[in-house]
């Protein structure tokens, strides 16, 4: 169950990217699909140093990088 969702207009064009909250052994990471016209991706983020990051593995495609500032405001204004 999706516990947010944020609309982004991407170099890609529109995408949805779903956030789902998961707790680990490592604390909160955020299991993260991103929808759009042709395309599915999977990636998860976590928080390091303060800031919500991308982690690499599995690594999404490179333009959705230069959205991950976007991605972490959207975490840290959903969270509870």
């Amino acid at each position: 169950m999706a516990d947010f969702t944020q609309k982004l207009d991407t170099t890609e064009g529109s995408a949805f990217f779903t956030f789902t909250r998961i707790y680990t052994v490592r604390g909160v990471i955020y299991f993260t699909a991103v929808t759009g016209r042709g395309f599915r991706h999977f990636f998860h983020m976590e928080e390091r140093g303060g800031m919500w990051r991308i982690v690499e593995s599995p690594k999404p495609p490179e333009w959705i990088y230069q959205y991950e500032e976007e991605l972490a405001r959207t975490i840290l204004q959903n969270r509870s």
